[in-house]
């Protein structure tokens, strides 16, 4: 891993450190700093190993506010550069790029600290274990917490006179590490846990503004999406109204930007008005795909009108030129957290002008104190537009045709402002969801631009993130770097196996497979079983982790699991399910504690429990079946799977079953099947309906 053969006992210039030779967004915003910087890598740790110093370990990413203010106050300042230069080996780590580093010293900074986030503060010996962490360390030491120059005083004597202790603590942290995967001991999951699971949510739901718990507010879309399949599945009208609630709740409050689109990556209060202003590409991926769900589920044009309002956002900030898209941008402007997205009222009215700009102020809340310092996050919590049109003397289109015209004159006016930094890295796993995302929007929508959209930044992850059919996980200006995990495999998978389903072009349900099985081969644990997350060709880390548990996204097992189960039922690929199977047995234990933590890796077991329908249409769709295929498509049916076999020499190899199918005289047959076992075929229009409703 070493950049090349000079020897690194001093900075490469006084402008800058070694970050500057990197490629990474997040290690160049720290590249002219005056700490002595070193990417992760074998230089750093065989420099640690000669001149006997601990390691500091500071692990961050590009859009991240917190990680900026620990910039500002300590990376940036002179006297804790040299502290740190002089009695420290100083490591910086992009969580986006390495989420396996990530992952690892997350989990020992929740054991050590009982809380994580970024930046990632890390103390470690030379051998890369643990014996200190914690989050962000303010410069100066306050009642609340210890400063980071007293903390890295403090940490180095101790690493200097009680080794033992150093040792000592080391080694439990690494035995707990070890524990925890063990804890994952094989076990039997019971139909109930999805009662349990719905329960817990229920418990912590928010009846007022929607969503999960009382204070700061992640989105959670795959919350939302286990809500509405248990909501099918067991007739449960209070979870499809949770979900609906709380995605509209989302596309109302400040956590949505209603000037430009987009969503914010959580708030910082219950009713969702006011963000933490950073837009990740993954929480817009899995809303946009929960959006597609909502209008599938209520028919309500309030969730198309969302769609193509993401889509727009997508194309215009989020897209590269070579058709993948970035992965972020930043909460701050000119070093002030969300000064792009607010608004004064008296700014408002200047632009608005008086009549529009009261009408405006008044359905968006623009008020003269404001709700975020001073200043306006537009919003629509509480906001009764059928009242404020009564009130204003006009009818409901006439009043939202003006406030669309108030938000375009808004919008030139914030274009004009400097914009956030973007994080213009693209990452295999989040182009992943995006892509599953377009081509299930595009099931509701059948727009061909959204189609051409997600085939486009699919081509471009083919032709520049696969390198000698290794799947990599990060492209930027030219550069791909890191092998993929098995985030990034399952992510993709989910891609192809949704193309399939939008398009029916064979050519991607054969790389779905192909993929699949190296997904298998590279992270499968063949003696325990589940998936470890870093492949069998990555670099060792103190432990190979197995992480099933999901966060702000689903996790690569509980990905891997859901499509492995949809392409086992459209291949007739058993051994892909039995993968899935063991993959739940191994967890189970785990799950049984918290299933709230597991929600997306429970929809394959609801897949499992309740079956799939399979729609296997052979022939030449007549256009009255196209009709009745696009129709069914807006339907919501989480457990039907599409397979189109036009031309059956195309599907020869792919599926050597379909040779017993046969096409109809005229348009094609539809074979329903459910759990491998298939009905007699069907032509007509309203039987196919009575069957898969049957």
């Amino acid at each position: 891993m070493q950049l090349d053969n000079k020897p690194r006992h001093a900075r490469p210039s006084q402008e800058h450190n070694w970050l500057i030779e990197t490629n990474s967004p997040y290690l160049l915003q720290h590249a002219h700093q005056p700490i002595n910087w070193y990417p992760w890598g074998d230089e750093a740790f065989e420099r640690a190993m000669e001149e006997k110093k601990p390691i500091f370990l500071s692990i961050g990413y590009a859009t991240c506010h917190w990680c900026h203010q620990m910039a500002r106050e300590s990376f940036e300042d002179q006297e804790i550069a040299n502290y740190l230069n002089e009695h420290y080996i100083a490591i910086k780590v992009d969580r986006e790029e390495r989420p396996d580093i990530d992952n690892l010293y997350m989990n020992v900074c929740i054991m050590m600290d009982g809380n994580g986030g970024w930046p990632l503060s890390i103390f470690m010996t030379p051998e890369q274990v643990p014996f200190y962490a914690g989050t962000y360390y303010p410069k100066k030491t306050s009642l609340k917490m210890i400063g980071f120059h007293e903390l890295i005083v403090h940490l180095h004597k101790l690493y200097e006179k009680d080794q033992a202790q150093v040792i000592s603590v080391g080694a439990e942290i690494k035995e707990a590490l070890m524990q925890l995967q063990a804890q994952q001991a094989a076990g039997t999951l019971p139909p109930s846990i999805f009662d349990i699971a719905f329960e817990q949510l229920y418990k912590t739901y928010d009846n007022l503004y929607g969503g999960f718990g009382r204070e700061t507010k992640f989105p959670m879309p795959h919350q939302l999406m286990f809500l509405l399949r248990y909501a099918k599945f067991n007739d449960e009208r209070v979870a499809e109204k949770m979900a609906l609630n709380t995605l509209q709740s989302l596309y109302n409050g400040g956590i949505y930007d209603q000037i430009g689109f987009g969503f914010s990556r959580y708030s910082v209060d219950e009713t969702y008005i006011v963000p933490h202003f950073e837009k990740m590409l993954y929480d817009n991926a899995l809303l946009l795909y929960t959006t597609a769900e909502a209008y599938q589920v209520s028919k309500d044009s309030f969730y198309e009108q969302k769609m193509r309002e993401l889509l727009t956002y997508i194309r215009r900030v989020m897209t590269s030129p070579e058709g993948g898209f970035y992965s972020a941008e930043d909460a701050d402007t000119e070093q002030e957290e969300g000064k792009f997205y607010t608004w004064t009222k008296d700014e408002v009215i200047s632009y608005l002008g008086e009549e529009l700009g009261e009408i405006y102020c008044q359905a968006l809340h623009i008020t003269a104190e404001g709700n975020f310092e001073g200043k306006n996050v537009p919003h629509l919590v509480h906001t009764n537009l059928p009242d404020i049109a009564r009130e204003n003397g006009m009818n409901l289109d006439s009043l939202q045709q003006k406030l669309e015209k108030a938000r375009q004159i808004l919008f030139e006016v914030r274009e004009q402002r400097m914009h956030p930094n973007k994080d213009d890295k693209i990452l295999t796993s989040w182009n992943g969801l995006m892509i599953a995302a377009l081509a299930k929007a595009n099931a509701v929508l059948q727009d061909e631009g959204v189609e051409l959209l997600a085939v486009g930044a699919m081509r471009f992850l083919e032709e520049q993130l696969f390198q000698s059919g290794r799947l990599m996980r990060r492209y930027r200006n030219g550069e791909v770097k890191e092998y993929g995990i098995l985030d990034d495999y399952a992510a993709v998978l989910w891609a192809y196996t949704e193309l399939y389903e939008a398009t029916f072009s064979p050519e991607w349900l054969q790389k779905a497979i192909q993929l699949a099985d190296a997904m298998i081969e590279l992270f499968w644990d063949h003696e325990e079983g589940g998936f470890f997350m870093t492949g069998s060709d990555a670099e060792a880390l103190l432990i190979r982790q197995r992480e099933m548990q999901d966060g702000a996204i689903p996790s690569g097992s509980s990905i891997a699991a859901v499509s492995l189960i949809r392409l086992a039922r459209l291949t007739n690929r058993s051994d892909y399910e039995e993968k899935v199977i063991t993959l739940l047995q191994l967890g189970a234990r785990t799950i049984h504690a918290q299933p709230e933590g597991f929600l997306y890796l429970l929809i394959s077991y609801m897949l499992l429990i309740e079956g799939t329908k399979e729609v296997i249409m052979f022939g030449k769709l007549s256009p009255e079946q196209r009709q009745l295929l696009s129709a069914l498509k807006k339907k919501f049916q989480p457990n039907t799977i599409y397979l189109y076999c036009e031309d059956a020499e195309a599907y020869k190899e792919l599926i050597p079953t379909l040779s017993d199918y046969q096409p109809a005289k005229e348009g094609a047959n539809f074979y329903i099947c459910k759990n491998y076992a298939c009905q007699q075929p069907v032509y007509d229009s309203e039987d196919i309906q009575q069957m898969l409703e049957g």
